[in-house]
């Protein structure tokens, strides 16, 4: 059973995504804003979508799948499995870009604290474009009243932002059982 707090971020033990036929079970430790970096099929996904679903069940149905889960009450938004769709003509940018107005919509006119997951952030923008938009964001939301949680494989974006947030990164053979994200330095490099 949850137990809510006043503050601070999501604290979990042996959390795991429960739509995974065998998912691995990994502690959280969202405390403050972090991007993850990491391979690819290392888990960053994943391991999004296990914070935000045991976010959203502790709140709405009073359970979570793992051990333990502590969290303040906070509004859990997501962009997460973005892709183009040719018959309405949006491309990889657009679908992200409005889940962000609803992000900063949800900031501005709800009440209260908010979480947000986002995955791969801007992908299939040009180099230039996904850094640059992603680091504004990315400086946006620490300005705000709010914990995210991003992933990405842009190394330029997680240095860059390292200023605002904490860096983690994944690796395959992690993944592979039971562990907590590494740390990077507080600069954010690898």
């Amino acid at each position: 059973q949850p137990v809510f707090t006043e503050t601070g971020g999501i604290e979990g033990e042996t959390l795991y995504y429960p739509l995974l036929s065998n998912p691995i079970a990994n502690d959280v430790h969202f405390q403050k804003n972090m991007v993850i970096s990491g391979d690819n099929a290392s888990g960053k996904s994943t391991y999004l979508k296990t914070v935000a679903i045991n976010a959203i069940l502790a709140q709405g149905l009073g359970f979570a799948y793992g051990e333990r889960l502590a969290l303040p009450y906070g509004h859990v938004l997501t962009a997460m499995d973005v892709s183009d769709d040719i018959e309405v003509g949006d491309s990889y940018f657009i679908p992200p870009k409005v889940k962000l107005f609803c992000a900063w919509f949800s900031i501005l006119k709800k009440p209260g604290f908010h979480y947000f997951f986002i995955d791969e952030l801007f992908k299939g923008t040009n180099t230039i474009e996904r850094i640059g938009s992603g680091l504004g964001i990315v400086r946006w939301l620490a300005a705000q009243n709010c914990l995210y949680m991003i992933s990405s494989h842009d190394i330029e974006l997680v240095a860059a932002s390292g200023e605002v947030n904490d860096n983690y990164h994944l690796t395959v053979a992690m993944w592979m059982a039971r562990s907590s994200l590494t740390t990077r330095s507080s600069q954010g490099q690898p």
